[in-house]
């Protein structure tokens, strides 16, 4: 008695096997390589995005603390300063102090402690003032406030009457 193969097939040969999981492999693989580098650039988008919230809200701070402000005590006139200190008009809470501790950017109001006003995932890396004197108007004062997140530079400036 003897078997005929011909007509009997079963299964996959072990060549097409290996070729369906190398097939599969790049397949997986690539689309792993996809997605990491999307969630990759939502994660440094939404840190661009956290930083840009942060320093305009930094910066407003800084403009409302200069609107109306009576005297500006620190940096004198025609100097720089790493802290801004200043008495604003019907404000309660006088004197004002902004300042640079460590990497964060405290504002004080009077006696207290003082509020951190960055998020702590960011990093204040400079924060300078400058009191420039308007030569044609010795009455007048420029004040320029910059601070540095991330290598980027941020600037505001307000003409101060005295």
């Amino acid at each position: 008695m003897t078997k005929s193969y011909k007509n009997f097939k079963r299964g996959f040969l072990l060549v097409e096997v290996l070729v369906y999981l190398a097939l599969f492999g790049i397949i997986v693989g690539g689309s792993v390589s996809v997605f990491y580098s999307l969630l990759e650039n939502s994660e440094k988008i939404s840190k661009d995005s956290l930083e840009s919230i942060e320093a305009e809200f930094i910066l407003g701070k800084i403009n409302w603390m200069l609107s109306g402000s009576l005297e500006i005590i620190e940096p004198a006139s025609g100097d720089t300063s790493q802290k801004l200190t200043l008495i604003k008009n019907n404000f309660p809470d006088n004197p004002l102090v902004l300042e640079r501790i460590g990497n964060d950017i405290l504002l004080k109001r009077g006696l207290n402690e003082g509020n951190i006003l960055n998020n702590d995932r960011i990093k204040i890396e400079d924060l300078n003032f400058e009191n420039i004197i308007v030569e044609t108007n010795p009455e007048q004062n420029i004040l320029e406030a910059s601070f540095t997140i991330a290598s980027t530079t941020y600037k505001t400036s307000r003409l101060i009457h005295d």
